[in-house]
């Protein structure tokens, strides 16, 4: 194979072979990225959704903080325990903490110590 491609002639079927096994190979690495691109943007997208729902949950938690009423909305995917001006957000399904939020009420504004999307 070195003797053939060091002799200057008849070396074009091994050129193009090269050249088309080096475009496709750049076209499986744009094809792969592309592909790979379209699936985090799903993900994102679905996270997104999630994290308005849970943000709607904690909002609604700070409107009865400043109001000195109690917590109590019912929510179809989420179940939620309040201590004490602290709200924690557990998934029906898995029983996993999704939002964590802590809250005082300072004069008339909500003040916010903590809001997380997990267990603190």
């Amino acid at each position: 194979m070195m003797r053939i491609l060091k002799d200057k002639r008849g070396i074009a079927l091994e050129t193009a072979i090269l050249f088309m096994i080096v475009i496709f190979a750049l076209c499986f690495v744009v094809m792969s990225l592309a592909l790979r691109g379209t699936s985090d943007v799903k993900l994102d997208g679905d996270l997104l959704l999630l994290r308005v729902e849970l943000d709607q949950i904690g909002e609604d938690f700070l409107e009865s903080v400043k109001s000195g009423e109690e917590f109590d909305k019912h929510y179809e995917n989420y179940t939620y325990e309040v201590n004490n001006n602290t709200l924690t957000v557990k998934r029906l399904s898995a029983d996993t903490v999704v939002l964590y939020v802590q809250a005082e009420l300072v004069g008339e504004q909500v003040d916010i110590k903590c809001w997380r999307y997990s267990q603190p």
